[in-house]
């Protein structure tokens, strides 16, 4: 090892790293830089969660969910899940050290600085910004991971990679030398993120969010049909008064409220499926800054025309991000009729047997 150049990599200007110390660095040494934050891969544990490949992406979603909750290290443990060729990898940090001068809103988006490192395959070992990593990859997925405060010495390198399981490839007898890498500015790993599940939270707040579309989509065509028919008129009066009637009487008011709330909340709750994978779509297209037109989501799947074109974004990153979400698959971009625009669609994971089986490939 006399000869490694051992020197750690830093990160981006864009970044900042929370350090294990509780303070953050930057690409010059700031001491407070801008941009996202990282967590040093000193204050982050690592962890396979190895499943069958019989099993399906919303199971596996299940299962991990459950075992990483049950074998949280920390009092209060911070989780991040992602799906993997191999089943599922597990990242967990002590949520209170990682608070210490980080925003609430900050935390919800924190993430291990070796995730924003090149993916590898076989045996190496990483320089981070505190620190070294020692890695295997199989497959395309991050397999085993452990972290030194110093470089490995062989006795470490040795009990690393011993503890691997079914390794594919050979370890070296030796630690290969560091691999000095720049902090990546992108996070494609996003797309393989595993989410919490749906609340009551969650799904109160989209019956709401659907009342509010049917009543501007009642709104408009009692409009339209004011054009066309006197009777309407009478009617939006009479519609007028028994509402001003009922706006007047706090009791009425507050039992119209409730009714309209739970007829709400049982309409988003039998299309759970639909709301889940509509919002997981949307967030793949927030990730890679693409704009939604219209789109629609129900049981029989996603709909969806984008304000792009084919050449406007990476759509092998977007459609691979989109069948990596838990409830989608099958997706199939086509040219829209309108210039600028792309169409792309989607089945749902409950939707058959066809969709389940497109679930059985890696993605």
């Amino acid at each position: 090892m006399g000869g490694i150049n051992l020197k750690q990599p830093k990160a981006s200007q864009s970044m900042r790293v929370l350090l294990e110390s509780g303070t953050f660095a930057g690409a010059d040494g700031d001491a407070q830089p801008v941009g996202a934050i990282l967590l040093s891969r000193a204050l982050c544990r690592f962890s396979l969660y190895r499943a069958s490949p019989e099993l399906s992406r919303a199971h596996i979603a299940r299962a991990v969910r459950t075992h990483a909750e049950a074998n949280a290290p920390f009092v209060e443990t911070g989780t991040l899940l992602l799906r993997s060729p191999h089943g599922a990898e597990m990242w967990y940090w002590d949520k209170a050290q990682a608070s210490a001068g980080v925003s609430p809103k900050a935390l919800t988006t924190l993430a291990p600085e070796s995730l924003f490192r090149e993916a590898g395959e076989g045996w190496r070992i990483l320089a981070c910004v505190e620190g070294f990593e020692a890695q295997y990859w199989q497959e395309g997925g991050l397999v085993a991971s452990t972290w030194r405060r110093h470089a490995f010495t062989r006795e470490q390198w040795i009990a690393f990679a011993l503890g691997v399981e079914a390794a594919a490839h050979e370890p070296p007898d030796t630690p290969p030398a560091p691999t000095n890498t720049r902090l990546l500015t992108h996070a494609l790993w996003r797309g393989r993120e595993i989410k919490p599940p749906l609340t009551w939270r969650d799904a109160e707040t989209a019956a709401a969010s659907f009342a509010l579309c049917l009543s501007g989509l009642a709104a408009f065509f009692v409009g339209q049909g004011l054009h066309f028919e006197e009777d309407a008129r009478a009617s939006a009066r009479e519609t007028a008064a028994i509402e001003e009637s009922i706006a007047s009487n706090p009791a009425l008011r507050r039992a119209r409220e409730r009714a309209e709330l739970l007829l709400a909340f049982n309409s988003a709750n039998a299309g759970a499926d639909a709301l889940t994978a509509a919002a997981d779509a949307l967030s793949v297209f927030k990730q890679f800054g693409v704009e939604a037109e219209s789109w629609r989501a129900d049981q029989s799947g996603f709909h969806a025309i984008l304000s792009a074109s084919i050449s406007d974004i990476p759509l092998r990153d977007v459609v691979a991000a989109l069948e990596a979400t838990p409830l989608l698959c099958g997706v199939e971009p086509n040219l829209s009729s309108r210039e600028g625009a792309l169409e792309l669609s989607a089945a749902l994971e409950t939707a058959g047997a066809t969709c389940a089986a497109d679930r059985g490939r890696a993605p």
